[in-house]
């Protein structure tokens, strides 16, 4: 009887512990239903994304598909691309062609006119006897062979058979001694307008056709290109140099074109054929300049040898060479309408020759560097002259003196005149291309946009003077205005 109060004691411990086990197992049977309820929304987003996968892939499998589809439309519209701006490029070249052609025949007709007229005028006076009465009363025949001044062509032939032509004696009239040209009132307001990439390597030069709103340009690429300047539309090329082309100038009429480049030749391009009509091989070293004698028979080029050299195109022979520098000669240009030539040389020096006897006519002496380059203005009364320490100078012609001297922070490269006389633009090695006002002795505006030296600037044709083209190392043509 006194083991009964023990075995209650641990009956109800039992049950104590029976209770708090039930209570824990409806706790973790409560946890799992959570967690299963967990589970069954885990299960139902990845049954979800597996879905999504899926659809996914065969997305990705769709666009693959279609990019390898696009990619084969890409390359065959690609080829036709390339073909369409090759018949494109053709058209162009075969409408300036036809222009050029267009402006030959135009001046044909008028000779021939002119010819004509000239050939009746010739009749109906040779036809007339016109007597004057002499002293003694009887009648003498007049001289009719002063009675019409003839025209001699400046063609002849030689002891071989062979043609050549003769440069012409004296100057000739220049139309711009009186025409007068307002100078721009925006030039200080000029800001880039537009650039064209033209070139895969620095652009050296650039010239404008003398009729047409064409111009061209000449790189170290070893090639030039022919734009229309208004939209920068690409018309021709000219491959065949083997080394950088160094300057480049138009025939008078704009139907040839001549380069000098660093492989040591001049080649003459003819528009009409497209392609080059004769290369000249006689310089032995780089040549740096040429430019087109104003009748057109008549080019003269710039070389390392120390030497300029004129060429008769004619007979396709070197008819003059000038010899005096004592170093490189970097430049040449032509004084308007005349046989006087101006070079820029290694020297320090700028020399104006006669061509028809190929020597010095003066010397301009001031320079403390190579200079670079040279440019007669329009009237050809003023010289303009750069070297490579920054110095620009400009020269009176007649009266043989200097007028302007400019110190730039860098190596001017080139220098021209605007069409008016009055102002010079000079482009240089700190990218800038600077414009002074030579009436006024003001530094008027400075140009950036080039991302490298700036190697040539050109001012647009005189109907569009406001308009400045310039190229440099970036191997763009910048419109500036």
């Amino acid at each position: 009887m006194q083991n009964l109060p023990h075995v209650y004691a641990v009956n109800q411990e039992l049950e104590e512990k029976v209770e708090n086990l039930k209570k824990e197992s409806q706790s973790w049977k409560a946890a799992f239903s959570k967690e299963e309820g967990k589970i069954d929304k885990i299960k139902k987003e990845r049954d979800f994304h597996r879905m999504h996968h899926k659809r996914l892939g065969q997305e990705k499998n769709k666009l693959t598909e279609d990019i390898k589809t696009l990619r084969t439309r890409q390359a065959q519209t690609a080829t036709q691309i390339e073909e369409m701006a090759k018949q494109l490029e053709a058209c162009k070249r075969e409408k300036t062609v036809w222009l050029l052609e267009k402006d030959k025949l135009l001046k044909k007709i008028s000779e021939l006119s002119d010819s004509e007229a000239t050939s009746k005028l010739e009749t109906t006076v040779s036809s007339k006897r016109l007597e004057v009465p002499a002293t003694n009363g009887s009648h003498r025949q007049p001289d009719l062979s002063r009675s019409i001044e003839k025209t001699v062509s400046v063609a002849s032939t030689m002891s071989n058979g062979e043609r050549k032509m003769s440069i012409p004696a004296g100057s000739r009239y220049n139309p711009w001694s009186e025409k007068v040209v307002v100078p721009s009132q925006k030039i200080s307001q000029y800001r880039c307008v537009r650039k064209t990439p033209a070139h895969n390597s620095s652009i050296t030069c650039l010239a404008l056709h003398p009729t047409k709103n064409i111009a061209v340009s000449a790189s170290d690429d070893k090639t030039w290109k022919m734009w229309v300047v208004n939209d920068g539309q690409l018309i021709m090329s000219g491959e065949g140099h083997k080394d950088w082309v160094s300057d480049i100038d138009f025939h008078p009429e704009g139907t040839h074109l001549v380069s000098a480049s660093g492989d040591s030749t001049l080649k003459l391009w003819d528009f009409s054929q497209g392609m080059c009509s004769h290369t000249f091989t006689d310089h032995k070293q780089p040549v740096w300049g040429c430019a087109f004698h104003d009748s057109g028979d008549f080019v003269v080029s710039a070389s390392m040898d120390k030497t300029c050299k004129v060429f008769d195109l004619v007979s396709q022979k070197c008819k003059q060479t000038m010899r005096g520098h004592v170093d490189s000669v970097n430049h040449v240009t032509f004084q308007p309408y005349t046989n006087v030539v101006s070079t820029a040389s290694g020297d320090k020096t700028i020399s104006l020759w006669d061509i028809r006897t190929g020597l010095p006519i003066q010397t301009f002496y001031g320079h403390k560097n190579s200079c670079n380059h040279t440019k007669f203005n329009n009237k050809g009364d003023s010289l303009v002259s750069t070297d490579a320490s920054g110095v620009v100078k400009m020269w009176d012609i007649r009266m043989v003196t200097e007028r302007v001297s400019i110190q730039l922070p860098a190596a001017a490269n080139k220098a021209t005149f605007d069409h008016s006389g009055n102002f010079l633009a000079i482009p240089c090695d700190d990218s800038l291309i600077h414009i002074f006002n030579i009436q006024q002795g003001e530094h008027t505006v400075v140009l950036k946009d080039h991302e490298g030296a700036v190697h040539t600037v050109l001012f647009g044709s005189p109907n569009a003077d406001e308009l400045v083209l310039s190229g440099g190392s970036d191997g763009q043509i910048h419109y500036w205005q």
